[in-house]
């Protein structure tokens, strides 16, 4: 076997853990922290069939190029997806943050007088 070979296996392996990870946090969570998740996860089993297709052709499998590529697409589409619905939450969270620290700064302030 190859370095290259033993190197897709290995990354092989790691992907399908990172699959396992990610499908226990969408398990456990709930609304938009899971549609972020779920987005995560599709696109990690999009990038575990990348790596499957990688592997075929260093075994000297034929696979099309095109369609390698599209797996990459979908991979970086839905990663990026999976991004944006994260930053989404944390802005909401963190302007949720900012009004309860003005509102306990003003009813404080109110107290004191």
């Amino acid at each position: 076997m190859t370095i290259e070979q033993v190197l897709h296996i290995i990354l092989l392996i790691i992907s399908l853990v990172a699959i396992i990870f990610t499908f226990g946090v969408v398990w456990r969570v709930e609304r938009k922290l899971d549609i972020s998740y779920k987005l995560f996860l599709v696109a990690i089993i999009f990038f575990t069939c990348g790596i499957i297709f990688d592997l075929f052709r260093a075994f000297q499998f034929s696979i099309d190029r095109e369609f390698n590529l599209l797996i990459k697409f979908l991979f970086i589409i839905f990663y990026t997806l999976g991004v944006y619905k994260m930053r989404l939450l944390i802005k909401e969270i963190n302007e949720e943050v900012i009004k309860q620290e003005k509102s306990s700064g003003i009813s404080q302030g109110q107290r004191g007088k």
